[in-house]
């Protein structure tokens, strides 16, 4: 008694999984450098002063072998104070200052959460692209 197993297509399938790393290496590098620069130069636009806008910084670090990780720093003392305002204020001889409205929605999280979803959606196309499927929507962490 013999037995044999065919298995068909196979050999398309090692060729997509040889692609694949180089694949996301360059396009994964590439997306992260554009998204991170676009969510600093899209904060820049949000800050309305110079020193807020001076402190945007970028920073790239290598995380796991053929990961790059994108950072957006807003490093002036003040970008939190604006991004999510303040409480009513008083002097402490009672002088009411008011408050500072917040900027949620043009802070540097909402801006981060949008970019980063585009570059994941980038990164999906190019892994089906070579032909695999993908579900999920790319947002459990």
């Amino acid at each position: 008694m013999s037995a044999e197993l065919v298995i068909s297509g196979i050999d398309e399938e090692l060729a997509a999984l040889r692609a694949l790393p180089d694949a996301l290496d360059k396009e994964g590098e590439t997306a992260v450098r554009a998204t991170t620069e676009l969510t600093a130069s899209q904060l820049k636009t949000s800050y309305p002063s110079a020193e807020l806008k001076d402190g945007v910084r970028t920073r790239y670090l290598q995380g796991v072998p053929g990961v790059e990780v994108g950072r957006v720093e807003s490093l002036d003392e003040h970008a939190n104070l604006w991004e999510f305002g303040t409480q009513d204020r008083q002097t402490a001889q009672g002088w009411k200052r008011g408050r500072s409205p917040e900027h949620r929605q043009q802070g540097l999280v909402p801006l981060a959460i949008r970019n980063r979803r585009r570059m994941v959606e980038r990164l999906v196309k190019v892994v089906q692209g070579i032909g695999f499927e993908v579900t999920g929507d790319g947002t459990s962490e």
